[in-house]
């Protein structure tokens, strides 16, 4: 009878766990895979907020302030507030964003928000038709959200 020597025993088992490690890893990653996009979320990030009269786009010397600035110009006329939106869905479903609510909290602690407010295209300045913004699977959209103020003086 022919026998096997320890050492090639052991190699077999060797070989045998990394075929079988081999065999597992695909399988592994795709439940990693479909439980981290089960728990991913599409999210709306505000990248820049400034005001002023004119769309951002326009003119460099326009009357078009930074919010972060101190602003010392009245409010005689509507304005503007401008945010520049990144919104993102990193999962592998259709998403839809309605009707974006934005939030504002005051200097003196009062809160108020609005829905009013209009979308344009980042990269082509268009009105974007509507209020809500349908996202393929694993796509980021840029735009800009304009809302006017007006002031009583």
């Amino acid at each position: 009878m022919i026998t096997i020597k320890a050492p090639i025993r052991k190699t077999h088992k060797v070989a045998f766990i990394a075929i079988i490690a081999l065999a597992l890893y695909a399988p592994a990653k795709d439940v990693i895979d479909a439980i981290s996009k089960h728990f991913s979320k599409q999210t709306i990030q505000i990248v820049d907020a400034s005001f002023g009269t004119n769309m951002p786009w326009q003119e460099e010397n326009s009357s078009f302030l930074k919010v972060s600035n101190n602003a010392q110009s009245t409010l005689s006329r509507s304005q503007l507030i401008y945010t520049k939106l990144r919104l993102s869905n990193p999962t592998s479903e259709v998403k839809t964003y309605r009707k974006i609510w934005l939030n504002f909290t005051h200097e003196n602690g009062d809160q108020e928000y609005t829905t009013d407010y209009t979308l344009y295209n980042t990269e082509t300045r268009q009105r974007l038709i509507g209020q809500s913004i349908e996202l393929e699977a694993k796509q980021l959209y840029r735009c800009y959200c304009c809302l006017p103020i007006h002031s009583e003086l």
